[in-house]
């Protein structure tokens, strides 16, 4: 929901887990750690959890925890430089994915190869990215934007929408997820509003 005062609150509630014998403990904990530094817009804090989550899920041998925890890990990356050199931690995790045969994995790695093509202003790679994850989200029912922050998911919709690609899926995504633009958005008609007003009129020829 983007309530930054209640994820701290449970991320603070959740502390305890640091002083847990269990490796799985310590990784869970990173990993929430990242989510929440990403939500306050704490990069360096972000990505430093991040790589933590990913060294310690690979010490306690879960590999599907491992590679979701990774996933984290590249948004975090992403997010805080879009210049980041993430191919070779995407390719890892597609191949885990395709070995595992679960679209979760290239779900995953698809949704931030978007957020950092539209970072950088590549419409190409943008659009094959939002191409190949609706696709996958379709068949299996995934209707959310992992690890991406509402700041950084609202953006990927509304570029889509303007764009008429794909309307049908993110305007579900919107709705099911609550994604409330900050401020003003005239230029995206298709943004399913629950409630529109036009003030003097609409000017149509």
């Amino acid at each position: 929901t983007g309530d930054v005062s209640r994820a701290e609150e449970c991320l603070n509630m959740m502390s305890t887990l640091t002083k847990s014998p269990r490796l799985f403990d310590h990784a869970y904990y990173h990993h929430m750690a990242s989510m929440v530094s990403l939500l306050k817009g704490d990069m360096p804090r972000a990505v430093e959890h991040g790589k933590t989550c990913v060294e310690l899920s690979e010490k306690f041998g879960s590999p599907f925890l491992t590679y979701i925890h990774l996933c984290g890990y590249v948004h975090a990356l992403v997010e805080s430089d879009p210049k980041s050199a993430i191919a070779h931690y995407i390719a890892r995790i597609r191949e885990f994915g395709s070995k595992a045969n679960s679209g979760i994995y290239n779900y995953g790695s698809l949704t931030v190869g978007a957020i950092q093509a539209m970072r950088l202003g590549n419409d190409k790679v943008f659009f094959d990215c939002l191409s190949k994850f609706v696709a996958i989200g379709k068949t299996s029912g995934i209707r959310v934007l992992p690890y991406l922050k509402p700041s950084s998911s609202i953006p990927i919709c509304a570029h889509a929408l303007e764009a008429g690609f794909e309307t049908e899926y993110m305007r579900e995504l919107i709705r099911l997820n609550d994604f409330i633009p900050p401020g003003p958005m005239p230029q995206v008609e298709n943004w399913p509003w629950q409630l529109k007003v036009y003030t003097l009129g609409r000017f149509e020829l």
